[in-house]
């Protein structure tokens, strides 16, 4: 028998593995289960570490709440692409051939605007490493991908689009020659 519903927020959010999905839950006041639950193993649970889904109503230990919310994977992903094409942006002061690419380019990531304020200049490491874990190799790939078109859109690369590529493929996990031979095809389709 599961205790009853306790404390707890009714907006808290976590991504629940039963339902697949962002869902509300409140915390469980364990009672009688928390109890044997803690002496079976008491490292991993103790008496307010039980929480119950209000979709499905299954009862998970609170390590489930380590796992992002769909809703903070694209927060994530928001700022890494703020980030990246933000410093693209900010690399090209008078090209607005390359402006309008990088610009264009973003859009499709730009998804939780209400959420995410501006990036600041410089802080492109951190958003861009957080989603190095949310995004597959792929998709890491086809934003950087966006981002070498944009910077190739006036027929050649500047240095400091290059730096901008390069220190962004570093915080992402790609490869500087897969950059480099992606702007080379790039630039011969241009």
């Amino acid at each position: 028998m599961t205790g009853q519903l306790g404390v707890g927020n009714p907006t808290d959010i976590f991504w629940c593995p039963i339902e697949g999905g962002d869902r509300r839950y409140e915390r469980l006041n364990a009672g009688r289960l928390g109890s044997l639950l803690s002496k079976v193993d008491p490292e991993r649970f103790d008496s307010e570490s039980l929480l119950q889904c209000r979709s499905c109503e299954t009862t998970f230990d609170t390590a489930v709440l380590e796992v992002l919310t769909n809703h903070e994977m694209v927060k994530r992903i928001d700022l890494a692409a703020r980030a990246l094409f933000g410093s693209l942006l900010r690399a090209t002061p008078g090209d607005q051939l390359v402006k309008e690419a990088a610009l264009a380019a973003m859009d499709p990531y730009l998804v939780s605007n209400a959420d995410v304020g501006p990036v600041e200049i410089g802080a492109i490491d951190d958003p861009l490493r957080d989603v190095v874990s949310v995004l597959s190799d792929d998709a890491r790939h086809i934003m950087l991908e966006r981002a070498i078109v944009a910077s190739v859109s006036g027929g050649r690369i500047r240095a400091r689009h290059l730096s901008v590529l390069v220190h962004a493929g570093e915080a992402l996990g790609v490869s500087q020659q897969w950059i480099r031979s992606r702007i080379l095809e790039r630039r011969r389709a241009f």
